[in-house]
């Protein structure tokens, strides 16, 4: 069969070979994580998972290759993440299914349980969300189904340590696997199913012969590469008076339903979540809106107040650190480059790591909750008047952390014009790179008032992007929304594993960052501020603003200033928004090493010296529209091809100078 999907490959051919399915939203990803001890995003809508992510689980006798797959309803892949699943179903070697059902929603999560049960493969069922239906009857689900299923509560530790000991159980008797799924009962369809088997393994040996059934189910589900019925396909149908593929998918689901309705709908009571009190305000879009406004500014506060005093500290270690430095390194040279280029420009952004650290716990916390899925509900219904589906809610949302991920991402949305839109306007969403600028600038202009200004950035940063989809979806790239199908879990306390696995993996990522494009940056940042039209300057020209005059760093800033007038920016200022193309966390080093300061608080200090509320707010608006980082770039051009890309630049400097303009204009009128 040939491959439309790049999906993983297992190399060590000595382990196993597992893969976790299952519906969106059962638990699957926490699962994941508790077997192989890594890290992966949990979210309560589709969109995030679109490529399959492998994990490595040791027993004493054998390694389990894990392989989390996207979530799925069912063979039938219409959307990029099912495709992902179906493909991997039907193309690679797996020793084992653990196939994730959500006991509250049974019905619809065993309809894809029951097709996959025809591949050949062997499968256990994982139950989770037990808690709920305690009274639940696994042992009919054994019976009836001839599979092992494990009840657990996917939330709890000792719940999920049951599935490592039977994991465990599996390798040391690999007996375990060798027995496939018995096949259900459909009446005539289950004659015509196994003559098609029958004929593609006799026949067609080309075709996968060992697993006919694969190929069989992959053209009746229209697995792409499978999509087109074979002839032979067609006349064995025409005999059984059945007219075309899809007249048999038809017939099959349907009598898989009939099987679930008649055998396995066990519960003795049906399960319904009924809307809490909570919900009904939280999914109102009157009051909806306004709260998710309100808790995203406290946790900015609550941020700050957390975080200051670590800031503080570290930054003083920074400090005595660079000077200890300049004191040990005999030439001049090497230690301005050590105390100023890296100690002085890398650790101003470092020492903002307590606050970056601190929101990601709480926009974890939001995510593993549930809250986030209500406030994409109450969302969903105004992006559709701008022709953007709730699919889009998902790179959104990611841009919040990083924009080179979100705009990669968007490769999910099924609609040409609507991805293009979506990824276009990610780089007006204030990614994590962009925090520093705000807090520094915010502590050094506006006061007690800081957890507002930078609230603010995140509001008007959301707000640019909705304008710009409205723009686009009216103008160069029309289209119809499409409907977002999600499963809302009940509101609840999120594991602290789970908080902590999401939050270190993305500090992990921004540091990673910092190192490898701050650390470029810095140093270009550097040679240029010891060196100028004339020649070599040498460290000194950091110790004073007389001598930044004449270097490279100033002569750059000098040519552009024209153009930054109406703001009220000098040189320097315009400089360090030149490195932000690199990484927009070199904003606040590249200002450290221009004005020669030594720590954050000298920096805040310099920058309140430099700047009116009026003009910082702008210079904060500024750097959250204009050009995106070149990682952003290149995943645009990666995305949406580089006449778009292109484009981002362009249109991203024009909104941020008349961003600034107005600010300046707009500031002036009301303060005076």
């Amino acid at each position: 069969m040939k491959s439309c999907c790049e999906n993983p490959k297992v190399t060590d051919s000595k382990g196993k070979t597992v893969v976790l399915v299952g519906n969106p939203n059962v638990g699957k990803t926490l699962i994941f994580n508790h077997l192989t001890g890594t890290s992966q995003r949990v979210a309560n809508f589709p969109g995030v998972t679109v490529t399959s992510v492998i994990g490595e689980m040791h027993s004493e006798v054998e390694n389990f290759h894990i392989i989390d797959l996207p979530g799925s309803y069912g063979l039938a892949s219409t959307k990029k993440e099912e495709q992902v699943t179906s493909k991997y179903l039907l193309e690679n070697h797996i020793d084992l299914i653990i196939n994730i059902v959500d006991v509250t929603r049974i019905e619809r999560n065993l309809l894809l349980t029951i097709q996959m049960m025809e591949l050949g493969i062997p499968m256990m069922i994982v139950l989770t969300r037990t808690d709920k239906l305690p009274d639940f009857d696994a042992n009919i689900l054994r019976r009836v189904l001839a599979l092992p299923v494990l009840p657990i509560n996917a939330t709890e530790g000792r719940s999920l340590n049951a599935l490592t000991l039977e994991m465990e159980r599996i390798g040391r008797s690999p007996d375990r696997l060798s027995t496939s799924p018995k096949k259900i009962e459909f009446g005539e369809l289950r004659d015509v199913l196994d003559k098609l088997y029958s004929v593609q393994r006799d026949q067609h040996e080309e075709h996968n012969s060992k697993h006919p059934e694969k190929v069989v189910m992959g053209h009746i589900f229209g697995v792409p590469g499978l999509e087109n019925t074979p002839e032979w396909m067609k006349s064995l149908l025409n005999e059984e008076e059945i007219q075309t593929v899809d007249d048999l998918r038809l017939d099959l689901i349907s009598q898989m339903y009939e099987f679930i309705d008649s055998n396995l709908l066990i519960t003795p009571e049906v399960y319904q979540e009924s809307e809490s009190f909570a919900d009904k305000i939280l999914l109102n879009g009157k009051t909806g809106i306004p709260i998710f406004f309100t808790v995203m500014t406290l946790v900015f506060w609550v941020t700050f107040f957390i975080s200051t005093p670590i800031s503080d500290l570290l930054d003083s270690l920074l400090i005595n650190l660079g000077e200890w430095v300049r004191n040990i390194v005999p030439n001049e040279l090497i230690a301005s480059f050590l105390a100023d280029g890296v100690i002085g420009g890398i650790g101003f952004v470092m020492v903002f790591l307590p606050q970056i650290a601190i929101l990601f716990i709480f926009l974890a916390v939001l995510d593993h909750s549930g809250y986030m899925s209500r406030v994409i509900f109450v969302m969903d219904r105004y992006l559709n008047r701008l022709n953007i589906s709730g699919r889009s809610l998902a790179p959104m949302l990611l841009g919040f952390g990083c924009n080179v991920p979100a705009v990669l991402s968007t490769s999910n949305i099924p609609d040409e014009n609507e991805r293009i839109t979506v990824a276009l306007v990610n780089p007006f969403l204030p990614c994590s790179a962009r925090f520093p600028v705000f807090v520094v600038f915010a502590a050094a202009v506006f006061g007690k008032y800081a957890a507002i200004a930078v609230a603010s950035m995140y509001f008007l940063g959301i707000a640019i992007a909705i304008l710009m989809m409205l723009i686009l979806r009216k103008t160069a790239l029309p289209g119809e929304s499409t409907s977002l199908l999600l499963e809302l879990n009940e509101l609840s306390i999120p594991p602290l594993k789970t908080v902590l696995y999401q939050s270190f993996r993305q500090v992990r990522k921004f540091v990673e960052g910092a190192a490898t494009w701050m650390g470029l940056g810095i140093l270009l940042i550097w040679l240029l501020s010891i060196t100028g039209p004339s020649g070599y300057i040498g460290p000194s020209a950091l110790e004073s603003s007389s001598g930044i005059r004449d270097t490279w760093i100033y002569f750059l800033g000098n040519l552009l200033e024209p153009l930054f007038s109406p703001f009220h920016w000098d040189a320097r200022l315009i400089t360090a928004l030149l490195f932000g193309f690199v990484a927009k966390e070199i904003v606040v080093g590249s200002l450290g090493i221009i004005f020669g300061t030594r720590g954050s608080d000298a920096l805040i200090t310099q920058i309140g010296l430099n700047f009116t509320p009026i003009s910082a707010y702008a210079y904060m608006v500024f750097v959250l529209t204009y050009v995106p980082c070149i990682g952003t770039y290149f995943a645009l051009r990666r995305e949406v091809g580089s006449k778009w890309a292109n484009l981002s630049i362009i249109i991203g400097i024009l909104i941020a100078w008349i961003l600034a303009f107005l600010t300046t204009i707009i500031g002036g009128m009301i303060f005076g």
